[in-house]
């Protein structure tokens, strides 16, 4: 009986393990609503000398059909102003919060791609 020797090339070396931790930052925090200071009450200031003029326009004797309509004006005016400022202050705040919030998303989105990619090292260096 005769036996034959096979060379064989040394055993590849497989894929390195990966290492290191993927670091995540902490969330945005959310922004207190913004306090009544006396900036935020001067921007109230002309909503109420509109309705200071309005009792005044009310107050006269001679009440005629363009003292009404001026006054209705002058009452449309004051409260879409009022539900301008109102708004407008709020959703500065929205804009903002939705603007960190997309950036803090795409950052999550980045280091899932990164963990993903672990995660197959990691399997192909396993199963090797």
């Amino acid at each position: 009986m005769s036996t034959v020797v096979a060379k064989r090339s040394p055993r590849a070396e497989g894929p390195q393990l990966p290492e290191g931790q993927v670091e995540l930052a902490e969330p945005p925090v959310l922004g207190e609503p913004a306090s009544a200071d006396f900036g935020s009450a001067l921007m109230y200031l002309p909503m109420a000398l509109g309705s200071g003029a309005m009792v005044l326009m009310f107050s006269m004797r001679s009440a005629g059909p363009t003292t009404y309509m001026m006054s209705g004006m002058m009452g449309v005016a004051m409260v879409s102003m009022t539900l301008t400022q109102i708004g407008r202050a709020g959703a500065e705040r929205r804009r903002r919060m939705r603007a960190e919030r997309r950036d803090y998303l795409r950052y999550l989105a980045q280091k899932r791609r990164q963990a993903r990619q672990a995660a197959e090292q990691q399997r192909a260096a396993l199963l090797w």
